[in-house]
């Protein structure tokens, strides 16, 4: 008897913590993170399950965006500091400390995550 109940409270405990893991299905509570070199500026943001980086970007910071027809939305200033081709410095944005793969405006969330925006010259390989 106590074996089926140890059983079942370790088969509660898994599932349980299955549950809390899978993706919210409304609200996201995404954590941003603006680096401009200098200093971290950083907030928490509600954005849709589903929306785009760009959405919970916008909600943290003032962005200047430049959107080009093929490429989607380009941010080229945040909270008034503009990318610097001369200094080689620009925006570059990532998800969980990790360079994003795709554009700002392409990368739907689907789960609580940091994003952060860093003022940096990009690392080509």
């Amino acid at each position: 008897m106590m074996r089926n109940a140890l059983v079942a409270l370790l088969l509660s405990a898994v599932l349980l913590g299955c549950v809390a893991q899978q993706p919210s299905e409304g609200t996201l509570n995404i954590k941003v993170l603006i680096n401009n070199g200098t200093g971290v500026m950083q907030s928490v943001v509600s954005v849709a399950n589903g929306s785009a980086a760009l959405a919970a970007f916008e909600k943290a910071a003032t962005l200047n965006i430049t959107r080009h027809p093929a490429y989607g939305a380009f941010v080229t200033g945040v909270n008034g500091l503009e990318q610097s081709a001369s200094e080689n410095r620009y925006w570059q944005y990532y998800v969980d400390g990790v360079l994003a793969p795709v554009g700002v405006d392409a990368y739907k969330l689907d789960r609580d995550v940091t994003l952060e925006f860093r003022y940096e010259s990009p690392q080509l390989s």
